[in-house]
């Protein structure tokens, strides 16, 4: 992927229909937005209908190092709609990187 430089720092990660990462920084919680909506009953409020892909993050507190999101299309005839949801605390200070694109499919031992 010419958009990410390095996979290992990134704390989603989906390709195609699959989650292929999460990884939680301190003062975040990322989850499926899919699971967001079923354990936290109050996003229910912001999503319009259960989600089926995307991505939640909730902010605590602030984070030194930006959170990255990558989600990517590598097979013929994909179509993604992904409803993302990010919350950030007053006062909460964080950078996020969120990027989308198109790959050729790759296996995530490559990396």
């Amino acid at each position: 992927m010419k958009n990410v430089k390095n996979v290992k720092s990134i704390n989603y990660y989906q390709i195609d229909y699959c989650i292929n990462k999460i990884v939680d920084r301190e003062g975040a919680i990322i989850l499926p937005s899919s699971e967001a909506y079923k354990k936290l009953k109050w996003t229910r409020d912001y999503f319009k209908q259960e989600p089926k892909e995307g991505y939640f993050i909730w902010v605590k507190k602030s984070i030194v190092y930006p959170l990255i999101t990558c989600i990517s299309i590598s097979s013929p005839n994909v179509y993604q709609n992904p409803e993302n949801l990010v919350m950030i605390e007053k006062n909460v200070e964080v950078k996020i990187q969120s990027i989308c694109n198109a790959s050729k499919k790759i296996c995530m031992e490559s990396i």
